[in-house]
């Protein structure tokens, strides 16, 4: 050997060979999927409280309890982009989610740990109820976008280990995740399929902001996933925001709660025989009706009637016209009071007898034409 290249490394003391980095496979860690048990647990005991409530109250429990609702949550009820995640709809939907996180959960738990586990699966619905709030106007509950996620961490996991994609594993991941994709765009109707595209999403990149369990990463890697996934939160909640669909609901809603609001108070001011009050509040929702023709039905009822009962009968006339339109059996029937007021007999007779005609039950109709064909 030539001296001059001879670099004094001849003996096994002075030489200290470079260990090569061992490649650690993807192994899940044998212990029981706490979590996965807690959330089966939690949502099958939200599921009794919302049926019992809703069954006992008459109400829709799932929206008093947190449903992903888009004018609530642009009121300022951000908490419905993370509470519809314990609700369910019916047993059927509660079961087929729950047999999804039983069938899926365990594995995941495993290869990323319990906390991790949980970390991506409130991230992955919080990511899906963002991407409904900016693509849907539905109401919406379930647990379907946290579960995507979890085929979402899967992916990241196949990702990291070619060997798993050419598995069978991988390959009924894969399945798994497009075939659920292709059927909640068949039945879009009824699946809200927004929710498991951005749950999907999130999943995967709270994996890579996790890591798996023996997996070690970097402060900047971290970082990088956690501001796409603020990125990915507080744009979507922006850009629900801004969406014309959600103004235009979120308009309506409001429109219809102060409606519903005037129309109790009409109601309210009438039985007590404040008729004066009743036509203020009655014109009032006559203003706000639009074209929403229910609306426009019950102020004009409400209005011709209050009217009537102030003997303010030429006025009641015009609105009783327009209901006829609405409500024909109403209508003339109001049309017939206020004409018999005015002591416009016939045409008292001619309405009073058409709303006879479409209501046979109205006693007063009868009692009203008997007094008139009476007198004539």
């Amino acid at each position: 050997m030539n001296d001059e290249y001879y670099n004094g490394y001849d003996t096994e003391e002075s030489y200290q060979p470079i260990e090569p980095e061992v490649f650690k496979p993807v192994k899940p860690v044998r212990s029981r999927p706490l979590f996965t048990y807690i959330l089966l647990a939690v949502n099958i005991l939200i599921w009794i409280l919302t049926e019992y409530y809703g069954n006992k109250y008459d109400v829709n429990a799932h929206l008093k309890f947190g449903a992903k609702f888009n004018p609530l949550i642009m009121s300022g009820e951000y908490w419905r982009l993370v509470t519809p995640i314990f609700l369910h709809g019916d047993i059927i939907h509660l079961l087929m989610n729950s047999y999804f996180l039983y069938a899926v959960g365990p594995t995941v738990e495993r290869i990323f740990g319990k906390f991790k586990f949980i970390t991506i699966y409130l991230i992955a619905g919080i990511i899906g109820n963002v991407a409904s709030f900016v693509f849907s106007t539905s109401l919406s509950v379930g647990a379907s976008g946290s579960l995507f996620g979890l085929m979402g961490a899967l992916l990241y996991v196949i990702r990291k280990d070619k060997r798993i994609f050419r598995s069978s594993f991988g390959i009924n991941v894969i399945l798994t995740i497009g075939i659920n994709l292709i059927y909640g765009f068949m039945n879009r109707a009824q699946i809200d399929n927004f929710a498991h595209v951005g749950g999907l999403i999130g999943g995967y990149i709270a994996a890579r902001m996790t890591g798996i369990i023996w997996e070690r990463k970097s402060f900047g890697e971290r970082i990088q996933a956690f501001i796409l996934i603020a990125v990915l939160i507080f744009g979507g909640i922006f850009a629900g925001f801004n969406s014309p669909a959600n103004i235009e609901f979120k308009n309506r809603y409001e429109l219809s709660i102060k409606a519903d609001k005037l129309i109790d108070d009409a109601i309210a001011s009438f039985n007590e025989k404040n008729y004066s009050k009743s036509e203020e509040l009655s014109k009032e929702l006559l203003e706000i009706s639009g074209s929403n023709t229910n609306v426009r039905r019950i102020a004009l009822d409400l209005l011709a009637s209050s009217l009537i009962n102030q003997r303010k009968n030429t006025q009641a006339v015009k609105y009783a016209k327009e209901l006829v339109e609405l409500n024909p059996e109403r209508g003339h029937y109001l049309l017939g009071l206020s004409f018999y007021n005015l002591g416009r007999e016939d045409d008292a007779i001619i309405e009073l007898k058409k709303a006879y005609e479409l209501n046979p039950l109205n006693t007063h109709a009868k009692e009203l034409l008997d007094e008139l064909s009476g007198e004539s």
